[in-house]
């Protein structure tokens, strides 16, 4: 089953509610606290300097606190975020603003992990690509030598095509370069490890959605892995849970007005394969973009909007409904 669309939006099945407070407006990421339990931790993608953590019982998430960021290497518009080996990775989008200009601050990855005091985040590993995407995006040969292990895995070379495509049509009419949006850690059975695997809002590979996996040093924006999603949408938020892998696909106007909860058995996530999946919700909200698990119940989290005036209030509130199991399965 497909993500086909549906005009039946979620807000009629599940109740949507406000997410914390300002200055939280535009969630952008969320995930389960990796050292704590029933904690989740949120991304806004306007607020560079923290995270905002929440306490999640009875279906509720409520008791926001805000999480400082290491300032050095600081991320800018973080639109993923993800935990491996006991570490949190804080994922800038990577693309472009408003205006189509490219921002360098966007292009960074931040490993964080708790100090010795336990109660602050510091920083123990930075990537950025900032200084290097230009030439890397110049040309084919130098996206795959650039962004991927040699020998360059399988559809490794339809990817780059994609990207320095989107690159040099930027500016001209299209602004539709590398978005990284999603980002989930997958246990390796071959290497008995966790990888770190990051999925694409943009570019798409002929209308497919695009999941990369990264090197296991963590060290450099480094890929050794692709996968296609059997999705003609982009990819806004990924998760595992329970033996498969979970992804929230934005809306395409004006072909779909909702997003789209998509799954596969992990055991398909095949390098250099197309995943079929299947769709087991058609009927998000198009502003959502974030998705965690607590136990058996899904957390999904929607955009809103900053305050155009400094007032202290979001123009529009992020907001947040809950996916019992057996929601999911109906």
């Amino acid at each position: 089953m497909g993500c086909a669309g549906s005009q039946n939006v979620v807000e009629n099945q599940a109740q949507l509610k406000r997410l914390g407070s300002a200055p939280l407006c535009e969630a952008s990421a969320i995930i389960e606290d990796p050292w704590e339990h029933n904690q989740l931790l949120v991304a806004d993608n306007e607020i560079k300097d923290r995270l905002f953590s929440f306490l999640f019982n009875d279906g509720e998430l409520h008791s926001q606190v805000d999480i400082p960021l290491p300032d050095q290497n600081e991320v800018r518009d973080i639109e993923a975020l993800a935990h491996i080996n006991n570490q949190l990775i804080v994922i800038g989008s990577h693309s472009r603003n408003g205006q189509c200009k490219t921002k360098k601050k966007r292009q960074r990855i931040q490993v964080l992990t708790f100090g010795q005091d336990a109660t602050m985040l510091e920083t123990a590993q930075n990537i950025d690509i900032s200084d290097r995407w230009k030439d890397i995006t110049a040309d084919l040969e130098s996206c795959i030598e650039g962004l991927f292990v040699d020998p360059p895995p399988p559809l490794a070379h339809e990817v780059c095509e994609a990207i320095v495509t989107a690159e040099t049509e930027a500016g001209h009419g299209q602004c539709l370069v590398l978005d990284i949006e999603g980002a989930t850690a997958v246990f390796d059975t071959e290497n008995e490890n966790e990888r770190l695997w990051l999925g694409l809002r943009r570019p798409r590979v002929d209308d497919l959605a695009v999941m990369l996996r990264m090197t296991s040093g963590l060290d450099e924006l480094r890929f050794d892995a692709v996968v296609f999603p059997k999705a003609k949408r982009g990819i806004r938020a990924m998760t595992t849970h329970n033996g498969y892998l979970w992804v929230v696909f934005g809306p395409r106007a004006p072909d779909y007005q909702t997003s789209c909860l998509w799954r596969t058995p992990i055991a398909d996530l095949v390098p250099g394969e197309v995943i079929t999946g299947e769709a087991v919700r058609d009927d998000l909200p198009p502003s959502s973009e974030g998705l965690a698990f607590i136990d058996d119940q899904i957390i999904i989290v929607t955009d809103g909007d900053e305050p155009e005036i400094d007032d202290g209030e979001c123009e529009t509130p992020a907001h947040y409904f809950v996916l019992s199991s057996d929601m999911v399965e109906s």
